[in-house]
């Protein structure tokens, strides 16, 4: 950012269980949505932001395409 100014955002830790052995995917993600506008919202609004970017994360841990090779 300009002049020196950093924005703190909040971070999520997410995880997902993955196949039959119950191996689990931890990671931290950062929302990119501001402290200050998280710590704002309502309990409600935060569970629906958490959602929709858990859901994302997840989506695209277990999302995929396929290509010729």
């Amino acid at each position: 950012m300009k002049g020196g100014t950093t924005m703190s955002t909040t971070h999520l830790e997410v995880s997902i269980t993955l196949g039959a052995k119950g191996a689990v995917l931890t990671e931290v993600i950062d929302t990119g949505i501001p402290t200050e506008e998280w710590d704002a919202m309502t309990p409600d609004n935060r569970q629906r932001c958490g959602d929709a970017e858990y859901e994302a994360w997840k989506n695209n841990q277990i999302g995929g395409d396929w290509r010729r090779a």
